[in-house]
């Protein structure tokens, strides 16, 4: 029978996973998947606690699989331990896309998974000139909680920025544009992250160089207007499987005289 950590970890946290481990060991299970992790760079392998852990685990003949991470660079994988097996991200053959429309007849493709569409045209703004209270226009641009003025966003599309080594969740940002009276948002990400989210309105994300072209667009245009259109499955996008762009990648910053096989599963 396998097991997963899920059942362990939440009770525990990853600097208190050591008894996760001694309970999983316990029950009897042949296998622990750990969807956590050290921020990198991880520490050596005496004092990070999955690797240690893992060590008792893999001495008793338990199998452990774990993540290498979401931090992108090379050199930045996590859970480097040799008796470890260690996951990274895999993307699939599709993209998941919505198409922006803008006023001038542009047709931009965006990310997303959103479900619902815009069934017509209507302003856009950049964020920045939504500010609200004390926050200013740069604040504002990053459609932070409350940074919004409702009088400017009711009705519109907003363009609002993001930086992806931040905490701030992009699902998020579309809901203070949506609680401000906003119809729609077009996200820039500053790195090409090649992933979809889920937004709570019509909503795309652009990477930065098309999100200058929409900005550029917006200071020429007395009057600029957009349409977001529902998410859409395009297949056969690209070959796949292939390592994700947001994964974390080695080689081991521990020891790389080590070459250790770093996967990525597709689970069906």
């Amino acid at each position: 029978m396998v097991q997963i950590l899920a059942q362990y970890g939440p009770l525990y946290g990853y600097h208190r996973s050591y008894p996760a481990f001694d309970d999983a060991i316990r029950d009897g299970v042949h296998i622990l998947s750990l969807s956590l992790g050290a921020q990198s760079p991880q520490g050596d392998y005496f004092s990070d606690a999955i690797s240690v852990g893992s060590f008792h685990a893999a001495s008793r003949g338990v199998l452990v699989v774990a993540s290498a991470g979401n931090e992108g660079r090379p050199g930045s994988a996590t859970n480097l331990a040799p008796w470890i097996l260690t996951a990274a991200a895999s993307s699939t053959d599709r993209d998941f896309t919505s198409d922006i429309i803008l006023g001038n007849g542009a047709k931009i493709t965006g990310e997303s998974l959103s479900l619902s569409g815009m069934n017509a045209s209507t302003r856009i703004i950049p964020a920045s000139e939504a500010f609200a209270g004390y926050f200013t226009p740069y604040q504002s641009s990053y459609c932070l909680e409350s940074s919004l003025n409702k009088t400017n966003t009711t009705g519109k599309v907003l363009v609002c920025r993001h930086v992806e080594s931040s905490t701030e969740s992009k699902v998020a940002k579309s809901k203070v544009v949506k609680e401000a009276g906003g119809v729609g948002m077009i996200l820039i990400v500053e790195t090409d992250q090649d992933v979809a989210t889920p937004f709570v309105i019509p909503s795309a994300i652009v990477g930065k160089k098309t999100g200058e072209r929409i900005l550029s667009y917006l200071k020429t245009t007395r009057e600029p207007m957009s349409r977001i259109f529902r998410a859409k499955t395009v297949l056969g996008a690209r070959l796949a499987p292939r390592v994700a762009a947001f994964s974390s990648k080695g080689p081991n910053a521990l020891n790389p005289e080590i070459l250790k096989v770093i996967f990525s599963l597709i689970c069906k």
